[in-house]
């Protein structure tokens, strides 16, 4: 058995060789005969048969393309709840802003008057925060429920009412957040605003 062209010691060509060989050989599937006989040529020259791997293409290659007109429902509520969320953790009235609220009055004492700042009315500026804590704790539900039922997977039903809840959790803890920061502010505003009238008294 000779494997391939290189193989036989005849430089002159393969014809040459087996024709001048006395033994029978087989090239690659071809009988050649021995002594002078003629070679038959007629057959196809062995060739090299190789099977390429067959390419498989990664298993993530094959998974369904991304639809996003699937969540193109979502945008919309999306956006909005992440205004109410906003809206819930907003600042509330600033210490100047509270300050010019209270405005001011002039004290007339009969030997000197003097203009003198109003105090901060702290009743009347808890009650506002209190209201707009409530309307943006509203709104976080109403703008969660409405992304909650438009969840692919969740059902109408149960998507709104978990919407409404994590609406309801935002609402909760912005309100804290922002009666904290009112509470500080309205201390501040009075401490600026007797600190202020301290001054007015004895300069006048």
């Amino acid at each position: 058995m000779i494997d391939g062209l290189t193989n036989y010691p005849n430089t002159r060509s393969f014809a040459d060789y087996y024709y001048n060989n006395p033994y029978p050989a087989t090239y690659t599937g071809m009988t050649v005969p021995s002594g002078n006989g003629r070679v038959d040529l007629s057959g196809a020259m062995p060739k090299l048969v190789n099977t390429p791997p067959k390419l498989q293409a990664p298993a993530s290659f094959n998974k369904t393309p991304f639809n996003i007109n699937k969540y193109g429902g979502l945008v919309q509520p999306a956006i909005q709840f992440v205004g109410s969320a906003i809206n819930a953790f907003g600042s509330t009235d600033s210490t100047q802003s509270l300050m010019q609220q209270s405005g001011s009055s002039y004290v007339n004492t009969g030997d000197f008057g003097y203009t003198r700042q109003n105090d901060v009315d702290y009743a009347d500026q808890m009650r506002k925060v209190s209201s707009q804590n409530k309307m943006n704790t509203l709104g976080a539900m109403g703008a969660g429920a409405a992304l909650g039922s438009v969840i692919p997977g969740l059902g109408t039903g149960v998507g709104a009412g978990i919407g409404a809840a994590v609406g309801l959790v935002t609402g909760l803890f912005g309100s804290s957040k922002r009666k904290a920061q009112a509470r500080k502010r309205l201390f501040d505003a009075q401490q600026t605003i007797n600190r202020n009238n301290n001054y007015a008294q004895a300069s006048a």
